[in-house]
């Protein structure tokens, strides 16, 4: 195939690899720019210059947009009667359309694609101004997230709010997605989401990918015995809720069997007030420059999402690393590993403590686990594949943009 000028659009700076979305956005541009494409992203990124871009200099132009939104409280207060959702009109600047339009006036590209719903706008802008064949790839179907947030919210004005939100974001994601030629889903059942909102809309899946050499496998005789790990940026509501049930209602279950259990959360802002104080059994590590030294030391990772939707890189990473997991259904949603197979899954309090128990005390199980997972890891999930698959499914935007014209002229 021949290679392509490419304008990327994504939610942020694609680095430094510190949560899903930005691993996912890295690997799908390192798998494109590999190919021998001519890349530009445009990404905006809440805070102040200079940014940490890691190695995306060296691999693409990189355009990014600073801003500083409203405080959260102020800013859901003021766009309550706007048409679109509060976390998605703030990545709404004026400056990013100006760039855009500059961008393509200049470089004349070839193809577009939007990484991240949040940032779909821009994607319809350039499609409905200028014509061009465009990928939109979502990571979620956020009204889906928004919907199990309203379901478990008990606080009626809360929940008022809520269900607001979850439609306003359903309404925005249908006309986004009607807007593009051709749309990536991370998960199989994301896919068969889409394609029921947008009937015609041509939906492939394309999983998240994970650096083997990065991840590297290794055994549980190099690991901390009696030790956990809970992962993920607490800014992130799902992963908020997660830590407080975990440390609250599960981690206490698990020393009655396994006293000397060590539980280290992982991740930006952790909910300190609505966390057990600092132990020798519980350690709030916070952020970390570089997750690479639990995954190579700690013997058990838990993933206690109950609300999320997409995919949780983090499990592919850790399957890699020779980490045996325990996990609920939503958060192994979209994984294509098999439960109780490459994972146990655990759906309640119970069951959680239950499998982490299982495997801090069976050593030979927890080998055999994380040893089905690096298998199954290497098979699904390389970044080589992501880069070839989303290349063909740009072509394919291209002819069916063409396509369109043709009928249209």
């Amino acid at each position: 195939m021949k290679s392509m000028k490419i304008l990327g659009i994504t939610s942020r700076i694609p680095w430094p690899l510190t949560d899903g979305a930005r691993i996912c956005m890295y690997h799908t541009l390192s798998g494109l720019a590999s190919r021998g494409h001519d890349l530009h992203i445009v990404a905006p990124e809440e805070g102040k210059e200079p940014f940490d871009t890691g190695p995306l200099t060296s691999m693409v132009r990189l355009h990014v947009v600073p801003f500083q939104p409203l405080q959260r409280i102020l800013g859901a207060g003021m766009t309550l009667f706007h048409s679109r959702p509060y976390t998605q009109l703030r990545k709404d600047l004026p400056e990013v359309y100006r760039i855009l339009d500059r961008l393509q006036a200049k470089e004349k590209f070839d193809a577009i694609y939007v990484d991240q719903s949040h940032v779909a706008q821009y994607g319809a802008h350039l499609k409905n101004r200028y014509g061009l064949p465009y990928l939109f790839r979502s990571h979620n179907v956020e009204h889906e997230i928004w919907r199990r947030y309203t379901d478990r919210t008990r606080n009626p004005v809360m929940r008022l709010w809520l269900e607001s939100q979850c439609k306003k974001w359903q309404a925005f994601e249908v006309d986004q997605m009607r807007a593009a030629d051709v749309c990536a889903a991370i998960t199989d059942r994301d896919a068969t989401t889409i394609r029921s909102l947008v009937p015609g809309l041509y939906v492939e899946t394309i999983p998240a990918s994970v650096d083997l050499e990065r991840f590297r496998y290794v055994g549980p005789e190099q690991r901390d015995e009696h030790s956990l790990i809970i992962l993920g940026g607490m800014n992130w509501a799902p992963n908020r809720d997660a830590a407080i049930w975990f440390s609250n209602d599960i981690l206490p279950l698990i020393l009655k069997s396994v006293p000397d259990t060590v539980c280290h959360l992982v991740g930006e802002a952790p909910p300190i007030n609505e966390l057990p104080p600092p132990s020798s059994s519980f350690r709030i590590e916070g952020y970390v420059d570089d997750i690479l030294p639990y995954y190579q030391s700690v013997a058990v990772s838990v993933i206690p999402l109950r609300v999320g939707g997409g995919m949780r890189v983090k499990m592919v990473e850790m399957m890699a690393s020779g980490l045996p997991i325990v996990s609920t259904s939503i958060g192994a949603e979209g994984n294509l590993a098999t439960p109780n197979k490459e994972y146990l899954l655990g759906n309640n309090a119970e069951e959680i403590a239950s499998a982490v128990v299982q495997l801090l005390k069976n050593p030979e199980e927890r080998k055999a686990l994380a040893e089905k997972g690096k298998t199954f890891v290497k098979e699904m999930y390389s970044v080589e594949e992501t880069g070839r698959r989303f290349e063909k499914l740009l072509f394919s935007a291209l002819k069916r943009s063409e396509v369109a014209s043709d009928i249209s002229a």
